[in-house]
């Protein structure tokens, strides 16, 4: 069986959801949203804004939003922002912050796919400082799910773990929570979504962590 049918076998998709939840639970509530505002414009502006600059933003996802810090940068660039997340407190915090803009829609998921939006409807996805949590079966069904709702020639952004953890590690016990990625595991994935490489670096974190300066990896996707 291929793996986007192991994902849609109903067995397959609750042990996929069970992965999801173990990365999402933990921050449905928490106070690294508040305490990450703080640096979100430095990050943006020497990290994000430099890769994903004239790419369309018209109709842009913002996958894992959180409190909407990242969708606050978004949101001038976009038409239209779906505000996407796995917890209900978070899109009840993103509702409070851009609730009245009539172009940001909300989207309340399952954390392994973007069921609700349409194929070939969006220009970018966009998804930053969360999939580096997310375990290798979840980033491969998000990828296969950014396949299929972006548009021919859209664009998507992830920031990624660049970390591989020894066989059955949990992610909880890992450095700064990063689940098992790579680059190259992370651009393989992609290719089997059927998504072109654009751009894949690690960070360098060295001014930060020095004890695993290349923790994190920025790939930008293109479907042909």
């Amino acid at each position: 069986m291929s793996w986007l049918g192991r994902f849609r076998d109903r067995r397959s998709r609750a042990n996929l959801q069970k992965l999801a939840r173990a990365s999402g639970d933990p921050f449905r509530d928490s106070p690294y949203f508040e305490a990450a505002e703080l640096d979100m414009e430095r990050k943006w502006d020497d990290l994000i804004w430099p890769i994903i600059r004239g790419v369309d933003f018209s109709s842009t996802i913002d996958l894992a939003a959180g409190h909407g810090r990242n969708s606050s940068m978004l949101r001038p660039l976009a038409i239209q922002l779906t505000i996407v997340d796995i917890n209900e407190e978070c899109i009840d915090a993103c509702r409070r912050r851009f609730g009245d803009d009539s172009g940001v829609a909300f989207v309340l998921n399952d954390g392994t796919s973007l069921e609700g939006i349409r194929d070939d409807s969006a220009s970018f996805v966009y998804c930053f400082d969360a999939m580096v949590h997310f375990a290798p079966e979840v980033v491969a069904a998000y990828l296969f799910e950014t396949a299929r709702v972006l548009k021919a020639g859209g664009h998507a952004f992830f920031h990624h773990s660049n970390r591989p953890l020894p066989p059955g590690a949990d992610f909880t016990d890992a450095l700064h929570w990063r689940h098992d990625m790579s680059l190259r595991r992370f651009s393989s994935l992609a290719a089997d979504a059927g998504l072109e490489v654009v751009h894949s670096a690690p960070i360098d974190w060295s001014h930060e962590d020095h004890v695993w300066p290349h923790l994190d990896g920025l790939t930008l996707l293109r479907r042909p």
